[in-house]
């Protein structure tokens, strides 16, 4: 499975399942250090989970119904939805190990 954008998906993504929400900045450079291996995690990841990368500013539409963002200090900032539900918040750049590590604890995998 490939990194899913608010193109791909509606408001119902958040709904159902493990979703790793990731929202990004145009200019952050943080956040496209870390577009690769997104990607090697949602293939690691398959059917488990999905992987949606948001660009704040170009994806406001998303912004609306993504729960549990209120307002934004700083990018990278990742959601992690549990059958619609918020089960983990975080930001700031992170490695991929600590990414990996905390995904699986929240998402059960």
């Amino acid at each position: 499975m490939s990194v899913l954008t608010p193109i791909d998906v509606g408001p119902e993504v958040i709904e159902s399942g493990n979703v790793l929400v990731v929202i990004t900045s145009l200019h952050c450079k943080p956040c496209k250090v870390m577009k690769p291996w997104l990607e090697d995690l949602a293939d690691e990841f398959g059917d488990s989970a999905k992987v949606v990368v948001v660009t704040h500013g170009v994806d406001p539409e998303f912004m609306r119904y993504a729960k549990g963002v209120k307002s934004l200090t700083g990018w990278p900032y990742t959601i992690i939805y549990k059958d619609g539900v918020m089960a983990g918040a975080f930001f700031g750049f992170q490695t991929e190990e600590h990414y990996k590590c905390h995904i699986r604890s929240v998402m059960e995998i």
